[in-house]
């Protein structure tokens, strides 16, 4: 499978390619607000899979929320 990074960079290569040949104001517009809205939507996928991972690890579920109540009452108490 193709990752997203390689396929934005393919596509702004291929955008780019493309200005050279006389593009006007208005596509390099929009190839700027692509490009914003790609790195949103990248960043985005990031954090999502950083909280996917955090929980996975922390195993976090109805089983364990005692466990966690426990830990913060004794934190509050330190």
């Amino acid at each position: 499978m193709v990752s997203l990074h390689t396929i934005y960079h393919l596509w702004i290569k291929r955008q780019t390619d493309k200005c050279f040949d006389g593009t006007t104001f208005e596509r390099l517009e929009q190839i700027y607000y692509f490009d914003q809205k790609l790195r949103v939507l990248m960043i985005k996928m990031w954090c999502q899979s950083l909280v996917a991972l955090w929980i996975e690890i922390r195993h976090f579920d109805g089983n364990n929320q005692d466990e966690y109540m426990f830990f913060s009452q004794n934190n509050k108490k330190l």
